[in-house]
């Protein structure tokens, strides 16, 4: 296991960091402290090896205290991606989902899966994918009278495995 520190707005190679080189990544309420999330995903999504995972924890609601501390500060602001957030630095889960598709990510998630309406959970979630590419393998599957293996060549095929 490895852990390391990652500047998100500079480039990872000139921070050491080959690509494909981690199978995880996990990143608490800090992607969304970046300027642009599209390049930052990007840069995340290089470090992971194919079908790699990022999970992350991200504040998916206005918390007026925030604003109140860390949004007095100029970093909080520093948002060049206004298409995505016109007005604030974070977004809502349901537009998280569809950023980390539209970046490369398959399957996204989040946790909980049906936020309550108050509490800290109603202002966080964990957000799960993986980095697209991911290589099927090789896969022997024996015939049965029932079909599941022609079900799951069926599967496999649809995710990139040579027939």
């Amino acid at each position: 296991m490895r852990f390391e520190v990652l500047d998100l707005e500079r480039d990872p190679a000139a921070q050491g960091f080959a690509p494909g080189l981690f199978d995880i990544v996990v990143a608490s309420n800090v992607i969304h402290a970046t300027a642009d999330l599209r390049r930052t995903l990007a840069r995340v999504r290089s470090l992971l090896v194919p079908g790699g995972l990022l999970a992350m924890l991200e504040v998916t609601a206005p918390q007026r205290w925030f604003d109140l501390t860390v949004g007095l500060t100029s970093g909080w602001w520093a948002f060049t991606d206004t298409d995505l957030r016109s007005e604030y630095a974070t977004l809502k889960r349901e537009r998280w989902l569809g950023l980390l598709a539209e970046c490369g990510f398959e399957a996204p998630s989040a946790l909980p899966s049906s936020p309550p309406a108050s509490g800290a959970l109603s202002l966080q979630s964990l957000l799960l994918s993986r980095a697209g590419g991911a290589d099927a393998g090789t896969w022997l599957l024996l015939r049965d009278a029932a079909g599941a293996a022609a079900a799951m060549a069926d599967r496999l095929r649809a995710r990139g495995a040579a027939a």
